[in-house]
Order: C-alpha cells, then structure tokens, then sequence
C-alpha cells in the first residue's frame, strides 16, 4: 500500500473515470492518525495533475530531494557498471 506523509494511503477506481483515495491522515506530522478522509478525483485530471507535478520539484523535503538526485545518478551510471 502506498504511503502519504508515513501513513498508508489506498488508491482505487471504483467507478470509470474516478480516481479515489482512502487515508488516515494526521492532523500535525507528530500526532496520532485521525478518521480515514475519502478524496475523489476525476481520472482525466488526476493524470493531468501527476504528469505535471513530475517535474515539480518545489514541494519536496530535503531528504526526497537527495532522495529523488541519488537515484538519478544511480540510473545514469547503471548502464557503466554493468559493463564491469
């Protein structure tokens, strides 16, 4: 199951053309986690919403920015180390 802030977060498509999410959030990232929220999204612009938030980079913490740059320079130089 998917993560969100720690917390396990399922992700369904009950109906065609809906995306829905099912999470026990917490209020604050130091409290205990809260009554599951229901988020619905039509598929067509969640989609829209991932594609573009790839590239954006703004919202990360410092740990998935290192994170996200690591595993970069790793898929780039795999292609070299496999050639011993």
């Amino acid at each position: 199951m998917p993560e969100c802030c720690g917390l396990p977060v399922r992700i369904s498509t009950p109906e065609p053309g809906y995306v829905d999410w099912q999470a026990r959030l917490r209020p604050d990232m130091h409290g205990p986690p809260v009554a599951p929220y229901h988020f619905r999204f039509e598929r067509e612009q969640y989609l829209y919403v991932l594609e573009s938030a790839r590239d954006d980079h703004a919202w990360e913490c410092p740990t998935r920015t290192v994170m996200r740059l690591i595993r970069a320079r790793v898929e780039t130089e795999r292609p070299f180390a496999a050639r011993g």
